[in-house]
């Protein structure tokens, strides 16, 4: 039988220790990553600018429940930079809806937050009355800024390189001239952006230069009347939803003639349409700029909110007309 020293018992001790200590760590390394994850619970869900808070909130239209909400003064963004999200005036999903695209006309901020954890990935402040914006197939950002300012950067489209690893950004990367921008939509079957110019449709096409972003006027269109506001694709269709001081029209991508539709009212805020079933939303203010509820194209409320001032709404839902599956590229 053998005989074991102290010093033997000592040495395979150790071993043991470190044998077990390696094991341990290699057991860690090997546990898969956990991804975030979050999924808004409604079979229509509905997202609004609301702008007495100054917040996104995301609502079940059967409960009028509020299932989802970002405050910009519960953000965590630094206390000076809380006030360029005062009015938020767009909210689009992006991403497959795991983010959302956020502008604010009286602060001019632009972000991108994320829905599970509400962080916001990138965001600047272009000022000028920012309306609404886009994101481009590289990830790199459209800002469309209005009239309604004194700022060097009224009427006018700008491109922002995101970076999550840089926000805010210092400044834009690209600026174009448009009269009263409104609005911008990416147009994925035909690679082209499309923004509305008071009473033209200008086509842009885009250079895929994620360092380098710029656009070229490729086509102008002369659209039915001035003061167009709203432009958003309706789902299923190869057209837009357009509206202006007149009232509300459908836009036809193949023959690019805008055509009023029988829902039409002046000074419609925007329109949104889903799958079948989901209905037409429009947003009509009940003031110069706001409601208090949200209703469908028989004109039938399908959302209230005591003292809310609602901006814009739209289903939250997939955008097919503007974005592929696409992936999630932004940084954590």
């Amino acid at each position: 039988m053998p005989r074991y020293t102290i010093k033997s018992i000592f040495i395979l001790f150790a071993l043991l220790l470190q044998f077990i200590s390696s094991s341990c760590s290699k057991e860690e390394i090997s546990k898969p990553v956990v991804k975030r994850t979050y999924t808004i619970k409604s079979d229509r869900p509905i997202i609004i600018c609301e702008q007495l808070e100054d917040r996104v909130i995301i609502v079940d239209s059967a409960s009028q429940n509020i299932i989802w909400e970002w405050v910009s003064a519960k953000s965590g963004l630094p206390t000076d930079h809380i006030s360029w999200f005062k009015h938020i005036d767009e909210a689009k999903p992006i991403y497959n809806k795991k983010y959302i695209l956020v502008t604010a006309s009286a602060g001019g901020g632009v972000a991108i937050i994320r829905i599970s954890d509400k962080k916001v990935m990138f965001y600047a402040c272009p000022g000028a009355n920012t309306h609404s914006a886009e994101i481009l197939p590289d990830g790199n950002l459209v800002v469309a800024c209005s009239t309604s300012d004194t700022s060097p950067n009224a009427n006018s489209l700008l491109i922002y390189k995101v970076d999550t690893l840089s926000s805010p950004a210092g400044t834009y990367n690209a600026k174009y001239s448009v009269y009263a921008a409104h609005n911008a939509v990416w147009d994925n079957k035909n690679q082209c952006l499309m923004a509305t110019a008071n009473n033209n449709l200008n086509y842009y096409k885009y250079n895929f230069d994620s360092n380098n972003p710029k656009l070229t006027l490729q086509n102008i269109v002369n659209l039915p009347a001035s003061g167009s506001h709203d432009l958003f694709p309706v789902y299923g269709e190869n057209a837009l939803w357009l509206t202006n001081a007149v009232g509300v029209y459908k836009y036809d991508i193949a023959t690019k003639v805008a055509t009023q539709v029988r829902f039409s009212l002046p000074t419609i805020k925007c329109v949104s349409s889903g799958p079948a079933g989901y209905g037409i939303l429009l947003v009509q203010p009940k003031t110069d700029y706001y409601t208090d509820e949200v209703i469908d194209s028989d004109f039938k409320r399908v959302f209230y909110g005591i003292n809310y001032r609602i901006y814009k709404a739209r289903w939250f839902i997939d955008n097919p007309f503007s974005y592929g599956e696409g992936s999630d590229f932004i940084q954590p």
